[in-house]
């Protein structure tokens, strides 16, 4: 996990607002604890906060290539690209070299070659902003599951973005308001919002699968990916053998990394099956984790928890040999966290469901930097409404077995001519 901002206003120079730059970054520091980078030019400036897992010295961000014609283009980037390596060899043949192992500089190179195309090769979770300094362009991407959040507003004659509002609202020209339609979103069903809101006034999130492109001429959203539902055709036999080889293939690519790598292991189904695959790649080296919460026979207990994990996630730890180890919360810890998911989430979450997590993260951050986890496939099966907290390490979201997914360009859509003017200055788990 890494925390990204910036900022682009074609009518200021903006190599003066390093101050407030750096101020935006440092809200993202608990996503991004190894490093911070900040970069300026007359019209754009990033903000960069980084989780080191790939490529530890060479990664560093933002980071600025120049195209053939000696064209810049500067990127900060959140995330990870699974099949970096293969697009790399790719680039390779198409004339291009390295000088990092890292995915960013993939990412950065596979722009100047593809554009804003490269969006249909990438096979990842992301959030990231490049800046074309040729064209004057700013381009913000989101991962097609919306894994990684991404907002946006426009801020006088520019653009303010990062991975949490708290990165846009550091910047002390925007200010903290939340208007009727925001209260609505955060009143009807919480942790739902319909897609693109972010709640606060006049701010936006890139939707899931979705482009943004931001010029002096003013802001388009285009999707670039969308689900298809079909029916489903298949035999038992044939299925399972395809979720087998996707799960395969998923877990191969996910675990790669420089630094420790555990998982999150609830005993159901999907987590069981992402540690098994994990274990085998380890060759059983490998620590699992799980959170013990109060009981039903204890107070603190709820109905999104009629039955402890723990029992369930020691048994296939045990039948795998792997070392586990079990967060413990008590009644009286999760009371006195309960702020801790609303500060992660600047707005309204699950209450103690993210205390909970947060303690199994801050456990499995003294010894693993990355941890598989095995929640959206529950997602996709409909199973529970539970979601992993910010943490300053990576969960690495297995994106299910969801095919018949293509780009569309047909759903380009401008949010305005120009940029607007206002510059308001403010007066401040179930079993997986």
């Amino acid at each position: 996990m890494c925390g990204i901002t910036g900022w682009v206003d074609w009518t200021r120079d903006l190599r003066r607002e390093r101050a407030v730059v750096s101020d935006m970054t440092r809200t993202q520091t608990p996503r991004g604890p190894d490093a911070e980078g900040v970069w300026l030019s007359r019209h754009a400036a990033f903000g960069h906060r980084r989780l080191a897992v790939i490529d530890i010295e060479g990664g560093r961000q933002p980071m600025a290539r120049n195209g053939r014609h000696g064209e810049p283009v500067v990127i900060t980037f959140s995330g990870e690209i699974y099949n970096f390596q293969e697009l790399r060899t790719e680039l390779r043949g198409a004339g291009w070299s390295f000088t990092t192992r890292s995915d960013t500089e993939v990412l950065l190179t596979a722009y100047l070659e593809w554009g804003p195309d490269l969006v249909t090769r990438l096979n990842g979770m992301y959030s990231f902003a490049i800046w074309d300094e040729r064209r004057q362009q700013l381009l913000l991407v989101r991962d097609r599951l919306g894994i990684k959040p991404l907002y946006y507003a426009a801020l006088g004659e520019g653009i303010v973005f990062g991975s949490e509002p708290k990165a846009l609202l550091a910047h002390p020209e925007m200010a903290a308001e939340v208007d009727l339609e925001g209260i609505a979103e955060l009143m009807v069903v919480p942790r739902a919002k319909t897609p693109g809101h972010a709640v606060y006034r006049g701010m936006r999130e890139v939707k899931p699968g979705c482009l943004v492109v931001a010029d002096a001429s003013g802001c388009r959203e285009r999707r670039y990916w969308q689900v298809r539902a079909e029916p489903h055709s298949k035999d038992f036999r044939t299925t399972t053998a395809e979720i087998r080889s996707l799960l395969t293939d998923i877990v191969k690519r996910q675990v790669v990394a420089d630094v420790p790598v555990g998982t999150l292991l609830s005993g159901g189904i999907d987590s069981s099956a992402i540690t098994a695959l994990a274990a085998r790649e380890f060759q059983g080296e490998l620590t699992s984790y799980s959170v013990g919460v109060p009981t039903p026979a204890k107070a603190g207990s709820d109905a999104w928890r009629p039955s402890p994990d723990e029992p369930y996630a020691k048994l296939v730890a045990e039948r795998l040999g792997l070392k586990h180890s079990v967060a413990e919360v008590s009644t009286g810890s999760l009371v006195e966290g309960i702020e801790r998911g609303l500060q992660a989430r600047d707005l309204p979450g699950w209450g103690d469901l993210d205390t909970s997590i947060y303690h199994l993260f801050r456990t499995v951050r003294e010894n693993c930097t990355v941890a598989l986890s095995g929640s959206p496939p529950t997602r996709c099966s409909a199973a529970t409404p539970g979601r992993w907290t910010n943490g300053s390490f990576s969960i690495r979201r297995s994106p299910g077995c969801i095919r018949g997914a293509s780009p569309s360009s047909s759903s380009a859509r401008r949010s305005g001519a120009r940029f607007g003017r206002r510059s308001t200055r403010p007066s401040g788990t179930g079993r997986r």
